[in-house]
């Protein structure tokens, strides 16, 4: 009977769990990390002119960016036990992935602007991923920090109906 009863529990809280962090509000992030300390350095903040909050959950250090009280660029990093930051493995990103967007996640070429091939989680992370709901992921040896389109809009000082038009192709002679 405990066995059913925790099946149930498990299905109905299943997808509170795998609830997006980007997007989330304020209040929704400090009730899943706790209290989170306000940046103010501007070489620790990951958003300029935005709200930046630190949370320390587990052995893992969130950083969120937030613009009108939405998370719109949250970093991800691990404590280290000889350094500060420990480098995140395969299953980490796979965690942190999953825990953002758990729909399917692909190779994504910033310079042509194109999706590639599946990511599984089998191999290690390329440097950039994009999500079918439009959520970019950055991989560094240390860090995966993942972002909607509006922080990329906000950072070009765009307005949130604006188009953000393709990076300019620029022809060296040689």
């Amino acid at each position: 009977m405990q066995t059913k009863l925790a099946c149930l529990i498990g299905v109905f809280l299943a997808p509170f769990c795998l609830q997006a962090r980007t997007g989330e509000t304020l209040k929704q992030s400090e009730e899943r990390y706790g209290a989170g300390q306000e940046l103010q350095d501007a070489k620790t903040l990951i958003l300029k002119n935005a709200r930046n909050l630190v949370y320390h959950h587990g052995d893992w250090i969130i950083t969120a960016a937030y613009l009108n009280g939405v998370t719109v660029r949250i970093r991800y990093e691990k404590t280290g036990t000889q350094q500060p930051r420990a480098q995140l493995n395969k299953e980490d990103v796979a965690e942190i992935l999953e825990a953002e967007d758990a729909g399917a996640w692909s190779v994504f070429n910033e310079v042509t602007q194109k999706q590639g091939k599946p990511y599984t989680g089998a191999t290690h992370p390329p440097p950039v991923l994009r999500a079918a709901s439009g959520l970019t992921a950055r991989y560094q040896v240390f860090s995966v920090t993942v972002e909607r389109e509006d922080a990329l809009r906000h950072e070009k000082g765009l307005s949130p109906k604006q188009r953000l038009s393709p990076a300019l192709k620029r022809r060296v002679a040689l």
